[in-house]
Formats: structure tokens, C-alpha cells, sequence
């Protein structure tokens, strides 16, 4: 008589553990790899010689490669355990996961699988707190993503107007700059991400799926 319900709250109380595991892993071992590829960058453009653009390179390549493959992980769990549900409309899909591949840098394309999950929390908090609070919970996870992106085109559009006028060490470093810009703008989508399911999930957890 209870099976039903107790799968759902386990499944509830997981997926809340595999949210914080994969926000631990972004914050206390990627954020930190991209700072030392920043400095590492700078330190090489400094010096000239790119002696150190080889192990900038490096870490650069390794950060985003784990950040790929804990995000590939992440929308793994997420198809498996098909915590939230609901009818989206096909279209939406896939204007969504288009809009998501494009606006991401470096990840996102693991990032748009996420979308039908994230397009049914969207259903789940319109049915339980209104369109307004569906618009207020959006907007609240979206907030960061938006300003930080908005600061990261500008950089890359300044980065592209100086470029010609600038030293190749210089161009390297705001090439590099710009890489490790788009890594944390990418930990920062799945952290915004994770935020929004994250507060469907507490409603779910609350309102049976």
C-alpha cells in the first residue's frame, strides 16, 4: 500500500544527495583547477616565453574534460531516475535544448539534455504554485546565469575588438582569459541548474509526482 510512496521520497532523497555531490565536486575541485589555470595564463603571458602555455594548456583541457564527464554523469542520473515527469511539448524541447547547446559555453551540449527535465519541473511548479511562482522560481535560478553571461559576452567582444591591435602574448592571455571564463559561465549553469531542481523537487516532495 506505501511502496509507491516510500520509492518517490527515496528517490526525492537521492536525487537532493546527487544534486549537493555534484555541486561539492564543482566548487571544491573545478572552480579551484580554473583559478590555477588563470594564473598559470597570466603568469605565461607575463613572462613571454610560453613556457607554460603547455601545462595552462593542460589543465585547462582536464578541467573541462571532468567537468564534462561529471555533468554527463549528472543527466545520466537524471534520465535513469526520472524524477520528475510531466507532457512537454515536443517544440518546446526542442527550441530549449538548441537554446541551452548554443548560450552555454564549453558544456552546453551535456547541459541541453537536461532539458525535458527541466521543462517538467517547469509543468510541476505551474500545476502546484502558479504561473507566477513557476516565472518567480525561474527567474531566481536564471538571474545569476543572465548577468554572468552578460559580462562574459562583453569580455569576449572586447577581447575580439582589441585582439588586432594587441602582442601575441597579450592575445594569447585574453584567449585564455576567455577559456577559463567559459568554464566557471559553464559550472555556473549547472549550478543554476541543480537550483531549480532543487526547489521542483522540495515541491514534489511535498505535492506526489
Amino acid at each position: 500500500m506505501g511502496g509507491s510512496a516510500v520509492t518517490a521520497t527515496t528517490l526525492q532523497v537521492a536525487s537532493m544527495f546527487a544534486f549537493d555531490l555534484v555541486l561539492r565536486l564543482i566548487e571544491g575541485l573545478l572552480v579551484p583547477a580554473v583559478c590555477v589555470y588563470l594564473a598559470v595564463t597570466v603568469v605565461d603571458a607575463a613572462a613571454g616565453n610560453g613556457v607554460l602555455r603547455g601545462l595552462a594548456e593542460g589543465i585547462g583541457s582536464l578541467s573541462a574534460g571532468a567537468l564534462k564527464l561529471i555533468l554527463t554523469l549528472f543527466t545520466a542520473y537524471l534520465a535513469v531516475a526520472g524524477g520528475v515527469s510531466g507532457n512537454v511539448d515536443r517544440v518546446a524541447l526542442k527550441t530549449a535544448k538548441f537554446a541551452v547547446s548554443g548560450a552555454v559555453p564549453v558544456v552546453g551540449g551535456v547541459m541541453s539534455d537536461a532539458a525535458e527535465t527541466v521543462l517538467s519541473g517547469a509543468v510541476l511548479l505551474r500545476g502546484s504554485v502558479g504561473v507566477f511562482g513557476m516565472i518567480c522560481v525561474t527567474a531566481i535560478c536564471l538571474a545569476p546565469f543572465v548577468r554572468a553571461g552578460a559580462c562574459y559576452l562583453c569580455f569576449k567582444a572586447g577581447a575580439a575588438l582589441l585582439s588586432p591591435l594587441c602582442s601575441d602574448s597579450l592575445r594569447r592571455l585574453l584567449s585564455g582569459i576567455g577559456t577559463g571564463f567559459g568554464l566557471l559561465l559553464g559550472m555556473l549553469s549547472a549550478a543554476c541548474t541543480i537550483l531549480y531542481l532543487e526547489l521542483v523537487y522540495a515541491v514534489a516532495m511535498v505535492k506526489p509526482l
